[in-house]
């Protein structure tokens, strides 16, 4: 089970068994998928990384909503829309560094 405060988005890359989770904060949460669980179990996936622009200066208020997600097709970069009064795309790679954004940080 994967709980997020606000989700608004999902994309699923079954290439790297990873899921992200776009929220109303702006912020996205990465989470690693276990290669298998027990049936029945009901345990919660921590996440493993939060990406957002805030570390450049760009919070909540510019950037806005996660408004797409979409992972590459080797599951090695997602891709990330925001629909806020600054909005943007930013591509991150999958450990969670910032490849490229723009307008630019």
């Amino acid at each position: 089970r994967l709980r997020v405060h606000g989700a608004e988005r999902a994309s699923v890359s079954r290439s790297r068994a990873l899921v992200a989770v776009g929220c109303t904060s702006g912020e996205v949460v990465l989470f690693a998928l276990p290669p298998a669980a027990p049936t029945g179990a009901s345990a919660v996936i921590a996440p493993a990384a939060t990406l957002s622009l805030a570390p450049w200066g760009i919070g909540e208020r510019m950037s806005g909503p996660v408004g797409a997600l979409a992972f590459s097709f080797d599951g090695g970069r997602l891709a990330v829309g925001w629909r806020g009064p600054r909005g943007g795309l930013a591509v991150f790679s999958s450990a969670g560094a910032l490849v490229a954004a723009w307008p630019s940080v």
